[in-house]
Formats: C-alpha cells, sequence, structure tokens
C-alpha cells in the first residue's frame, strides 16, 4: 500500500511560497502532485499546439508571371478586368520604362495588383495608382518608382 501522498494544501502553500516550482529542476514538482494542482485548477494544462498552416496564397513570382505573359493566349485570359488602359499608359511610357520594365510587364504588374485586392484600375485615381506602383515597386522593381514619378511620366487617362 502506498502513502496518501501531499495534500492538496500544502502544495499549494509550497508552490506559493516559492519553495517548488514548475521548470526548475532542483526542485520541480513531482508528476503526481502536478496532476493534483492541475485537477484542482491551480494549473492549467499546456496542450501542444501545431503549427498553424499557411493558407494564404504563394507568393507572387515575377519572373514566371512575366515568362507566362509572353504567351498571347495567356495574356489574354489572364490580364485582369478593367486594366487595360493601366497597361496602355505603360506602353505609352516605353521610351521611359525601356531597361527598367521587362517585356509585358505591365500585365504582372496588373495581376499582382489584383491578387492584392486593388479590383479595376481604370477606375483609380492618380494617387491610388502612384500607390499601388509605389508598392509593387518596393518589392520587385525599385527603380520603377522613380521613372512614374518623374516629370515626363504621361499619366495616361488618370
Amino acid at each position: 500500500m502506498g502513502g496518501r501522498g501531499a495534500s492538496l494544501k500544502s502544495l499549494i502553500r509550497k508552490y506559493e511560497d516559492g519553495l517548488k516550482r514548475m521548470y526548475n529542476p532542483k526542485s520541480s514538482i513531482t508528476r503526481a502532485e502536478r496532476r493534483r494542482l492541475i485537477k484542482a485548477g491551480y494549473f492549467k494544462i499546456e496542450q501542444k499546439r501545431d503549427a498553424p498552416k499557411n493558407n494564404s496564397k504563394p507568393s507572387f513570382n515575377r519572373a514566371k508571371e512575366i515568362s507566362k505573359f509572353s504567351d498571347f493566349a495567356y495574356r489574354k485570359e489572364n490580364t485582369p478586368r478593367g486594366a487595360k488602359s493601366f497597361a496602355t499608359m505603360f506602353q505609352k511610357n516605353g521610351s521611359l520604362t525601356h531597361g527598367i520594365l521587362a517585356h509585358n510587364e505591365e500585365y504582372a504588374i496588373a495581376k499582382w495588383a489584383n491578387q492584392k485586392g486593388y479590383k479595376n484600375l481604370d477606375k483609380k485615381s492618380k494617387n491610388d495608382i502612384g500607390k499601388i506602383i509605389g508598392e509593387y515597386s518596393k518589392g520587385y522593381n525599385p527603380k520603377l518608382s522613380r521613372v512614374v514619378n518623374s516629370n515626363e511620366w504621361d499619366w495616361h487617362k488618370y
């Protein structure tokens, strides 16, 4: 026959006085003592947490999208609705963007903006378009924002 074990009152007193510490290896609580304290509601049961799953869409792959947009059928199918004037603006400023934008990158920018939640780019204001281009350029094409903010940039229909 085993002993009675420590009473709950004495366990709580020892724990509160600092004589017994939960994570101190020199004076750790025994399993039985811990179980009694958990049952009494003095400790909460720490459940093992799974790592949170990232259900978000994969990040935007600029190089892959630009290469896909070189195909006419893909470009026609995947250009977001309301992005025609947006793409035309980059094409009209071709002399400024030469060497900065990749071929058909304007469609990739429109698709990126659509994925970020900026819908119907043709109806956005000039300031909104500037913010969208600035946000894109921070992550993918840093030289682009300097060109767009220059005085020579033609804001086609904006």
